[in-house]
């Protein structure tokens, strides 16, 4: 039975512990004094949360006792901070990308970032700007979608903005913005 087949199976191959990063073949392995300087370079070029620094050592084909001593070491030395991550992550995401709040909150959890990290990233995000991306993301696709029936025009905005994720609530708000002003201009 392959290696492959034996963790897939649970099967103890002779190491500690089989997981799936350890299915990776690892081109050149390195000692931990090596992969210090690599790993703080990598921490540096831009914020990283613990679970890439984890899977980049993991990656390396360091143990995970060396991978827990080089997080901790990175940490003490602020070179790895998630709360700063998340952050970062959350505005940046939001103001590039517009994504809304539900998306980067799925998003950093599935980078395995706390919940308060979470909810203090969110926190960071201005409601005023929120609002305001929400309404010209919704007015954008409005407008676009300008030769399609107004149930279809209005289902297709909705999704795209659910898809962004954003709150229910507040896309029915944007989108019932949106039509009031149509029907001023009708009425005008």
């Amino acid at each position: 039975m392959g290696f492959i087949r034996k963790a897939q199976m649970g099967i103890n191959s002779g190491n500690i512990e089989t997981k799936a990063h350890q299915l990776k073949p690892v081109k050149n392995r390195v000692n931990a004094e090596q992969a210090f300087p690599k790993i703080k370079y990598f921490c540096a070029y831009r914020e990283r949360c613990h679970y890439e620094v984890r899977e980049k050592l993991f990656g390396m084909g360091l143990p995970k006792m060396e991978v827990d001593q080089l997080v901790a070491r990175l940490i003490e030395e602020d070179f790895l901070n998630e709360e700063r991550y998340s952050i970062q992550f959350a505005g940046s995401h939001f103001r590039v990308k517009k994504w809304g709040k539900k998306k980067i909150e799925f998003a950093l959890r599935q980078k395995r970032i706390s919940e308060p990290n979470i909810k203090r990233a969110i926190k960071e995000i201005e409601s005023e700007d929120y609002e305001e991306t929400l309404q010209k993301l919704a007015i954008k696709k409005w407008e676009i979608l300008v030769k399609e029936a107004p149930v279809s025009r209005q289902a297709k905005t909705t999704a795209f903005l659910l898809q962004k994720g954003y709150e229910v609530q507040k896309v029915q708000q944007a989108i019932a913005r949106i039509r009031a002003s149509e029907k001023n201009k009708v009425d005008k």
